[in-house]
């Protein structure tokens, strides 16, 4: 799903497993997922992303990317990167 999302953010969703699966449990939205790629999970997915920009479109949300950027902030991972902590110790 990278290479589509990629080309046109505006039509597709990238499904990145984790966070996807943490984002859509959060909003208790069933995409059905399964590991292995189907269309069912995909058309899920793209559902709840467009009610998400939807719900986002207030606060400037265009396409997919600013979807995408908005689950990685309030659903990716919970470990701070290597590059956070690269960022902070050298700020402070």
């Amino acid at each position: 799903s990278a290479v589509p999302f990629i080309a046109a953010p505006n039509r597709f969703m990238f499904l990145k497993p984790g966070e996807t699966q943490t984002a859509v449990n959060r909003f208790a939205f069933d995409i059905q997922y399964t590991p292995r790629p189907n269309y069912d999970t995909y058309k899920r997915l793209h559902s709840f992303a467009a009610w998400l920009q939807t719900e986002l479109a207030d606060i400037g949300c265009a396409d997919y990317i600013d979807v995408q950027s908005f689950l990685f902030i309030t659903c990716g991972s919970s470990q701070p990167s290597a590059a956070a902590g690269v960022m902070s110790s050298t700020v402070a």
